[in-house]
C-alpha cells in the first residue's frame, strides 16, 4: 500500500478537543454508482484527514488481487484502483476506522463505498453471531467468507481460493456480508492472522457451515462456531525442568497414556509419573536416588514410536520448594475439600493433598484436637501416585477441629519432610448448606455425554458420562450459584473434541443450561433440564 500527502499538517496546540470525526462532503463517482468503469475514487471531507492502520483497517470485498494505492491531500482522499474490475459484480469499501481527522485522531464511523460493475446494485445480505464452540462466548475480529460453489473447489476452497464476498465479526461476533450476488455459497469463517484472505494453518481459528447456503432473499441468517484444529502430529511441545520434577507438555492429547522410560539402566522406582487428566502434560518426579545423578535421557513414546528423547541435566537442577525453619526444603502438605478454606461437608472425610508423591507415612506423628481432646487417626491413600490421602476420624457436625503434624508425618520419594503444621476446620453445620435434585433429559437417547455441573469460579464440581433421562442428586453443596454443561460426546472418550476442516468435521457440539441453578442454605432446589423439549422446569421447597 501506499500512502502520500502533499505537505506535513501540525497539530494546533492549545483550545477544547476536537470530538467530531471529519465528514465526507462529495464523492466522484457517486456513493453506489452502477456501470462504474473509472479507476479513480475521490472523496472530499470537511476538514484536514489522514489515514491510520489502513492496511488493517480496509477491507475491500470482493478482494482485489492488487490492493488500491491510496493518497491523501489536505481534506481529499484519492483511491485509485490497479486491478481489473469483475464484470457484472457490486464492490464494497469499508474503510474501518481507517480515516481520521489530525488532531484528535476521531475515525470516520460506517464509512464504505460501494459500486456496481452491473446496471444494477446487489443487494443480498448474510448476517450472523460468530462464537467459541467451547466457550461460546463472542469471536471478534474473523473474516467470515462466502464462495460461489461455480467456481470454487468446495473442499479446500478456504485454504486455496480468495472469498468472493466477506466480512469482519466485531466484538460482539456480529457480521453483516452486504450486496451480495444472488446464488449459493459455501461459508468459512478463519482467524487470518497474516491478513493474505486464506486459511493457512491448524494455528488459525476456524469455522465452517455444513451445507451451502442459496440467497434469494433480502437477508440469511446463520450462525458459526469457531474452533482451532487438533495438531496433525503428536509431538513433545517442550520440557521443563523444575523443582525435583520435569514438566513434558505435548502439543495435543495423545489417545493413550505415552510411557516414559530412560536410556539408562534404573532401578524400577527411579521416577512416579503424573498424567494430567487430559493426557496432554505429564510430571516425571525423580526419586532420590535419581536426583544424585549428574544426568539421564529420558524417552518419550506414544505407545507405538519414540516422540523424543530429552536430555535432563540433574546436577544443575534448582531446587525452588518452600524452606521451613531450618532452612531446608521441605514437603508441604494442604488439605484439598474444605469448602470455603475453612469448612468441611457433614459426614465427609478430610482429604490431604502433598505437594510431591509420598513413599511413606507414620501415622502416629498425626492428630486431631478436639476441644481438650487429641487423639490419633488413621491414613487412607486415594491414589497410586501417593500424593493424596484421606484421614479417618470421626467428627461432631458443628464442631471446630485441628490436624496437627509433626515434623517428618510425611516423606517424599526424594526423601524430603514435612515440617511441623496444623490444619484448622471446622464441620459445617447442615442447616447452613442446600441440595439439588437435578433431572437431565439428553438431546439424543442414542448418545453418550458429558455432563458438568460448574460453580461460580467455573470450576468443575462434579463431572459425569450419562445418556438418556439421568437425575442426579446433590444431597451437600455449598450455597452459590452453580451452571450447567453437557457436551455431545460422539465418540466415547469422555473428551470434548474439536473440529476439523479438512474432514469437514465440526466440534463436538455444547449444551450450555440457560441461566443459573442458586442454592440456598437448608433449601433443597428440585429442577429439570429438558434438551428434547426444551421446557426447564423449576421447583425450590425448603
Amino acid at each position: 500500500m501506499l500512502i502520500s500527502s502533499c505537505a506535513q499538517i501540525v497539530t494546533p496546540n492549545g483550545g477544547k478537543s476536537d470530538l467530531i470525526p471529519p465528514k465526507a462532503k462529495s464523492v466522484i463517482p457517486l456513493d453506489k454508482s452502477v456501470n462504474f468503469s473509472s479507476n479513480k475514487i475521490e472523496f472530499v471531507f470537511d476538514e484536514y484527514i489522514q489515514l491510520k492502520d489502513a492496511q488493517k483497517q480496509i477491507l475491500i470485498s470482493p478482494p482485489m488481487k492488487t490492493f488500491p494505492e491510496l493518497k491523501v491531500k489536505g481534506k481529499k482522499l484519492i483511491v485509485e484502483i490497479l486491478d481489473t474490475l469483475k464484470p457484472r459484480t457490486t464492490y464494497t469499501i469499508n474503510f474501518g476506522n481507517a480515516v481520521t481527522d489530525i488532531t484528535e485522531y476521531n475515525p470516520v464511523k460506517d464509512f464504505k463505498y460501494v459500486f456496481s460493475t452491473d446496471s444494477l446494485l446487489d443487494s443480498l445480505k448474510v448476517s450472523g453471531i460468530i462464537s467459541n464452540s467451547f466457550s461460546q462466548l463472542p469471536d471478534d475480529n474473523m473474516l467470515v467468507a462466502l464462495y460461489k460453489t461455480s467456481n470454487q473447489n468446495l473442499d479446500s476452497c478456504a485454504q486455496k481460493n480468495l472469498p468472493d464476498y466477506f466480512a469482519k465479526s466485531d466484538k460482539s461476533g456480529a457480521f453483516n456480508i452486504e450486496n451480495v450476488k444472488e446464488g449459493n455459497y459455501y461459508v468459512a469463517a478463519f482467524a487470518d492472522a497474516n491478513s493474505d484472505n486464506l486459511y493457512q494453518s491448524d494455528d488459525e481459528r476456524i469455522a465452517f457451515f455444513d451445507t451451502l447456503i442459496s440467497l434469494s432473499k433480502p437477508e440469511t441468517k446463520i450462525d458459526l462456531k469457531s474452533f482451532l484444529a487438533e495438531p496433525f502430529k503428536l509431538l513433545v511441545k517442550k520440557a521443563v525442568p523444575s523443582s525435583n520434577f520435569l514438566q513434558i507438555e505435548l502439543n495435543k492429547r495423545p489417545k493413550q497414556k505415552i510411557e516414559i522410560s530412560t536410556l539408562q539402566k534404573l532401578p524400577t522406582n527411579w521416577a512416579k509419573i503424573e498424567h494430567s487428566k487430559n493426557l496432554d502434560s505429564i510430571k516425571v518426579w525423580f526419586s532420590n536416588a535419581t536426583l544424585a545423578l549428574d544426568s539421564i535421557n529420558i524417552i518419550v513414546n506414544d505407545g507405538q514410536k519414540d516422540l523424543d528423547t530429552i536430555d535432563v541435566n540433574l546436577k544443575s537442577m534448582k531446587k525452588t520448594n518452600a524452606t521451613g525453619r531450618s532452612g531446608k526444603q521441605i514437603l508441604s502438605i494442604t488439605p484439598s475439600n474444605l469448602v470455603t478454606g475453612k469448612f468441611l461437608l457433614p459426614a465427609n472425610s478430610l482429604s490431604i493433598k502433598a505437594s510431591m508423591p509420598i513413599s511413606n507415612y507414620d501415622e502416629t506423628k498425626l492428630f486431631i484436637v478436639h476441644s481438650k481432646d487429641t487423639t490419633t487417626c488413621k491414613i487412607q491413600k486415594l491414589d497410586s501416585l501417593g500424593r493424596n490421602f484421606k484421614i479417618i476420624s470421626e467428627f461432631i457436625v458443628d464442631s471446630a477441629y485441628t490436624l496437627r503434624l509433626k515434623q517428618g508425618s510425611f516423606t517424599s520419594i526424594n526423601g524430603l519432610e514435612n515440617d511441623t503444621s496444623h490444619v484448622d476446620f471446622r464441620i459445617q453445620n447442615p442447616k447452613d448448606i442446600g441440595s439439588l435434585k437435578l433431572s437431565i433429559n439428553c438431546p439424543d437417547s442414542t448418545m453418550q455425554y458429558v455432563y458438568q455441573l460448574l460453580n461460580e469460579q467455573n470450576a468443575v464440581v462434579d463431572e459425569q458420562k450419562i445418556s438418556g433421562l439421568k437425575t442426579l442428586h446433590y444431597k451437600q453443596l455449598q450455597p452459590g450459584k452453580f451452571s450447567l454443561k453437557l457436551i455431545a460426546d460422539n465418540n466415547k472418550n469422555g473428551f470434548w473434541d474439536t473440529g476439523n476442516y479438512n474432514k469437514k468435521q465440526q466440534p463436538e457440539k455444547i449444551y450450555n443450561y440457560s441461566g443459573s441453578l442458586v442454592v440456598r442454605p437448608n433449601w433443597d432446589l428440585e429442577e429439570t433440564w429438558d434438551l428434547v423439549n426444551k421446557k426447564p422446569k423449576k421447583t425450590t421447597k425448603k
